[in-house]
């Protein structure tokens, strides 16, 4: 970890002192640091599942259309009969 020399003051709500303070670590500033680590380094695993839950949007939506494409022809061929 680098060294922590930075010194901010911050005014925050209840709520986000709460869910600071239910975060991992000995102090609150250890408790932020982690929390903002994590966000920032969740970011690029979040983007990947997002990936691949859209490739799974798109190969749930081909199916989808080729149902409707077969209920369609089947729909044609009933009312022609």
């Amino acid at each position: 970890m680098t060294s922590k020399s930075i010194s901010k003051s911050v005014r925050i709500s209840q709520e986000v002192l709460n869910y600071v303070e239910s975060f991992e670590g000995k102090s609150f500033n250890d408790k932020l640091n982690n929390l903002i680590l994590d966000c920032k380094n969740g970011k690029e695993r979040r983007h990947k599942e997002l990936l691949n839950l859209d490739k799974q949007i798109d190969v749930k939506q081909g199916k989808l259309d080729k149902i409707q494409n077969i209920i369609e022809t089947v729909k044609r061929e009933v009312w022609w009969s």
